[in-house]
């Protein structure tokens, strides 16, 4: 009886733990189309265009650790949201390339998985926090090649409730980079799309193989 009753005490204990941890910890979310936050993604090619995708519809949630020094987090972007060069066939073919014609852009979403950072010092009001960390990077469900992640460096701030209007909720702004992202990687170009249209799609002989990814996120607190 006594070692039953220590289980059930060392159990309650954990329990209690995990839930006190968690209403410490503080939630942040961006929706897509709201405030600022964006995608810009620019391929550079030094003999061909510059190619340059950019989508608002980002949906992400964000976790504040209860020490104030850690950030967990994912990201995603539908592909149908996703504009290249502000132009409708580039656009297609790009979609194209990104779900290998195998589903439809709207079944395709372009995800992103911070898993957990730890900041180099505990974040506080208005006082900007470098951070670099490995993510998981996912195109239509595909992730990287060779299991790899993606090296992704930038900064976080903090901004108390009302900074920006009266009643507003406390807000973090985070902005990362992702250099030197290859598409080929996630097999996404006209290798992969098949059919004679892969060859004479407008991007084909245009658009470098590697860019650079830019986000900006606004994260409010739920």
């Amino acid at each position: 009886m006594a070692v039953r009753l220590r289980v059930v005490w060392v159990v309650a204990t954990v329990c209690t733990l995990m839930v006190s941890g968690t209403a410490l910890a503080k939630t942040y979310s961006v929706a897509p189309g709201g405030g600022n936050s964006n995608m810009t993604a620019v391929f550079d090619a030094p003999l061909g265009e510059r190619i340059t995708a950019i989508s608002s519809q980002l949906s992400c949630t964000v976790e504040l650790g209860k020490d104030r020094q850690s950030i967990s987090g994912k990201c995603s972007i539908p592909l149908s949201t996703v504009m290249v060069d502000n132009e409708d066939i580039k656009t297609a073919h790009f979609q194209l390339w990104a779900t290998n014609r195998k589903m439809k852009p709207d079944a395709c979403m372009l995800e992103l998985d911070f898993g957990t950072v730890k900041l180099d010092s505990k974040l506080t009001p208005r006082d900007p926090i470098p951070f670099s960390f490995n993510g998981r990077f996912k195109v239509c469900g595909r992730t990287h090649r060779q299991g790899a992640n993606e090296r992704i460096s930038g900064q976080i701030i903090s901004f108390p409730a009302g900074t920006y209007s009266e009643g507003a909720p406390e807000l973090l702004r985070i902005r990362a980079r992702i250099r030197d992202f290859s598409r080929e990687a996630y097999q996404v170009g006209p290798e992969w799309t098949g059919g004679l249209l892969a060859k004479v799609q407008a991007l084909a002989s245009a658009v470098s193989k590697v860019g650079d990814i830019d986000v900006s996120l606004f994260a409010r607190a739920k």
